[in-house]
């Protein structure tokens, strides 16, 4: 390896440094969250950073999902491979249809 090399990895690790950053967060909602993360057998710092990475990069699904799909997130699985979206299209029109 050489000089080079060595260089760019050092400013890759160097560059993607961490930084330690302040919540003023609801006690409660804390305690909530730490349950979560070890449930899920993740650090809560790491919890966070995702979920900020998916609100940064314009990837959140919440986001896109109907507030009346929000009521069941989690609540049931389906057997099909159809998205939720085409689900409820689909009921939509049958409902309107009748």
């Amino acid at each position: 390896m050489n000089f080079t090399n060595l260089t760019r990895i050092f400013m890759n690790i160097f560059l993607r440094m961490n930084v330690k950053l302040t919540l003023s967060v609801n006690e409660e909602l804390v305690t909530r969250a730490k349950r979560y993360a070890k449930k899920k057998r993740k650090s809560l710092s790491g919890l966070v950073e995702n979920y900020l990475k998916t609100l940064s990069t314009g990837n959140n699904p919440e986001e896109e999902m109907h507030p009346e799909l929000k009521k069941f997130q989690g609540k049931f699985r389906l057997s099909d491979k159809r998205g939720y979206k085409t689900i409820y299209r689909e009921e939509i029109s049958k409902k309107l249809s009748r």
